[in-house]
């Protein structure tokens, strides 16, 4: 069927109406014949519309970030990125202009202006050239602290670039108007003051921009050296971290290193960087050479062992513990692996103190704080060297099972008894407050420094209330009411005993204030030469008996006076000099964990003896006690205090008394013990190691049993007295 004319003219009508609608109005304002358009995105240009481009420098194309391009009337602001690049939205039918702007006055760009007219359409490569009408320069000099000029050296200024400064220090720099950043002055082992000037929108010269530099680099110590195998992994530290060094700063010229343990398992550095306090510093770990036949380098998965050489603090070596960023490709677990990546964001030092203890008897301290208080971790590293460590009250005697002291106290200071001579860890960081707290009566003091101090200077707020501070298992002794004072320095490591008349507290300074304890010389009393008789056994249970020059005077000069057992031990010896000034004799008492007899026993009658070094001769002493003194009895007392008047020689030689001495058996014991050998009557006495009596029989004659099974298992001393003599036995009961 033909259709009508007017419904074919209705179609025709319509087909026109729809394509027209579909087309733009305008394809480029006329007024800016460059102008691209973008017929993409269609269907929101019904409503808005694009224009982009570039801000560039010159017709070089350096992208300028930062122009400001100003869209007028009401078409807002725009700011170019790090590319150059900028893009502002506007409503579709938008007339006006855009104009860039930079530094204002200094400045123009081509074109200076575009305008639009009734945007229809995306407009792309927008683009201005931005030229300087002037420049600045920015100048100064750059000299040490001393005022030496940094000379002929090519220094990074940082985002300022690089420049070459004169034989005098000088530079100088050209920057465009506006120019705004900073001038960070960055040279190889230089650290600057200050360290950065900014610089904002600048329309001058800038002149006397000086620097002061200063020259860190020192070299490394031997202990830092390393191989270059070529096979690293890379550690960055970050300035925040600030290494802290046990409360000390790291300064710049440390070295920050990593070891690893050779063939030998020693440990040897495997790289190192310089601490610059300005920079991130730099480690490369080296991983071992496999082509050489020995380890000169970290193993796979190795453990990295951290540690930090300080320049300012004299030449310390710390130990440090690393704490590490995390993130992705980033490594946490300090272990080594080939192009392994680590961030340390903090790293704490510590003091490595290795306290060397020498075998039998002595005193131990520390002033650093292990990382754990309890006994048995602080003890494990030479736990099978350690026989006993006492204080004043608890012991732990690992030989026995007993373990009563349980954490190690910083303030405290302990006797310790050792098979041979060790060396005790004792990895941490001083005590903040170093200050000991002293009570009424006998104490064990730690010395809380790193250094020998001189004990005049410690104990100088409480001198009137000190007695006497001795060596633990030692013969030196200050005993200022004597006139005594072969003690004068006190060492780190090592702890005294100390008795005070009340209570009072003492507190160690820095060790630059005890410096002149270095000049003092303390004689070293050690074992004698060519002596009768066997050298006393050092234990820590002592006597001090205090001789004066009256008491001296009949003795002749340079020789010895020994204190024996009634079994002929010598258990003191000490020699007498020039007699100008008072001496100190020191009884060793039983050694109670060893079942010899090394000592006297607790009140035990000292015997003196006089060696005469140019005779030869060998003379009992007769002696007087100050009846003032703690000990005037003659008896030999734990910590016991005595004086000699009077001493006086007579013809018997050491030794003198023998006897059949009675038998303990069986021993150890269960128990029931057995008496056998005398032929007389005795007094027999059993005392537990706090010397607290546990049995006193009289024994008529011969043989005799005593049941001693009601006792606890331990050490007991058996005193065993008759009319002539008294000796001591040791028993364990199991």
């Amino acid at each position: 069927m033909k259709r009508k004319p007017i419904t074919i003219l209705l179609h025709i009508l319509l087909s026109v109406a729809l394509l027209t609608a579909t087309l733009p109005l305008s394809a480029a304002p006329e007024s800016d014949p460059t102008a691209v358009s973008d017929h993409s995105n269609q269907q929101n240009e019904r409503f808005e519309q694009t224009i982009s481009g570039k801000v560039f420098r010159t017709a070089a194309n350096f992208y300028i970030k930062g122009a400001t391009v100003i869209f007028a009337p009401n078409g807002g602001v725009v700011v170019t990125d790090d590319t150059g690049y900028y893009s502002i939205t506007l409503p579709r039918n938008w007339s006006g202009t855009a104009t860039p702007v930079l530094c204002e006055g200094y400045e123009y760009f081509e074109p200076a202006q575009r305008v639009y007219t009734n945007i229809t359409t995306n407009y792309t490569h927008q683009d201005f050239h931005q030229f300087y009408t002037e420049e600045f320069t920015i100048s100064g000099t750059i000299t040490y602290t001393d005022g030496t000029p940094i000379a002929n050296r090519t220094i990074d200024l940082g985002e300022a670039k690089k420049v070459v400064t004169n034989e005098f220090g000088e530079y100088s720099i050209t920057k465009k108007p506006c120019w705004t950043n900073s001038i960070t002055p960055n040279l190889k082992y230089h650290y600057f003051i200050p360290d950065q000037i900014d610089f904002n929108s600048i329309t001058s010269n800038y002149e006397n921009i000086d620097f002061q530099g200063v020259d860190y680099y020192m070299p490394a110590p031997p202990e830092f050296e390393f191989i270059n195998t070529g096979n690293p992994c890379m550690i960055s530290i970050e300035v925040a971290a600030q290494p802290n060094l046990c409360g000390d700063v790291i300064q710049a010229g440390d070295y920050i290193a990593v070891f690893y343990l050779d063939d030998n398992g020693e440990e040897r550095c495997g790289g190192h960087g310089i601490w610059s306090n300005h920079t991130n510093a730099f480690i490369a770990g080296m991983g071992d050479d496999n082509y050489t036949p020995e380890k000169d380098g970290f193993a796979w998965g190795e453990t990295m062992r951290w540690k930090v050489y300080s320049h300012a603090l004299g030449g310390i070596i710390f130990p440090a513990t690393p704490t590490f960023r995390t993130g992705t490709g980033l490594q946490t677990n300090n272990k080594w692996y080939p192009l392994g990546m680590f961030i340390t964001k903090a790293l704490q030092g510590k003091i490595d103190n290795q306290i060397l203890i020498p075998q039998g008897w002595s005193g131990l301290s520390s002033y650093t704080v292990p990382k754990s208080s309890i006994i048995t971790n602080v003890m494990n590293p030479i736990l099978d060297h350690l026989v006993i460590l006492q204080d004043m009250t608890k012991m732990y005697y690992p030989g026995a099972g007993i373990n009563n002291m349980l954490v190690w106290t910083p303030t405290k200071g302990y006797k310790i008894k050792v098979d041979q001579d060790v060396y005790l860890p004792m990895l941490g960081c001083p005590l903040t407050d170093p200050t000991v707290g002293l009570s009424a009566g006998w104490n064990i003091v730690p010395v809380l420094s790193g250094c020998n101090v001189l004990l005049s200077e410690v104990f100088s707020p409480v001198m009137n209330k000190l007695i006497v501070v001795k060596e633990v298992a030692g013969t030196r002794v200050f005993w200022p009411a004597a006139g005594v004072q072969t003690l004068q320095v006190l060492e780190p490591g090592k702890a005294y005993f100390v008795l005070m008349t009340s209570a009072a507290s003492i507190t160690y300074d820095d060790c630059d204030n005890f410096k002149q304890s270095a000049d003092v010389q303390q004689h070293y009393v050690g074992d004698y030469e060519n002596l009768p008789w066997e050298n006393p056994v050092h234990t820590a249970t002592t006597h001090t008996i205090a001789i004066s020059t009256e008491a001296l005077e009949s003795l002749p000069a340079q020789s010895v006076i020994g204190i024996f057992t009634a079994e002929g031990t010598c258990a003191g010896a000490a020699s007498i000099g020039d007699k100008q000034q008072p001496i100190v004799v020191t009884a060793f008492g039983d050694e109670p964990s060893s079942a010899a007899i090394e000592g006297m026993a607790a009140g035990e009658e000292l015997q003196f003896k006089l060696f005469d070094t140019k005779t030869g001769n060998i003379s009992t002493l007769l002696v007087e006690y100050d009846q003032q003194m703690p000990c005037a009895d003659g008896y030999f007392t734990d910590n016991g205090l005595s004086m000699l008047t009077s001493l006086k020689m007579s013809a018997a030689g050491v030794g003198g008394y023998e006897q059949q001495q009675v038998q303990i058996h069986p021993n150890p014991s269960t128990g029931i013990i057995n008496l056998t050998g005398s032929g007389s009557s005795y007094e027999v006495q059993v005392v537990n190691m706090q010397g607290e009596v546990k049995t006193n029989q009289i024994i008529s004659s011969g043989n005799a049993q005593i049941n001693l099974s009601h006792l606890a298992r331990g050490l007991y001393i058996v005193k065993i007295k008759d009319e002539q003599a008294s000796y001591i036995k040791k028993l364990v009961l199991k």
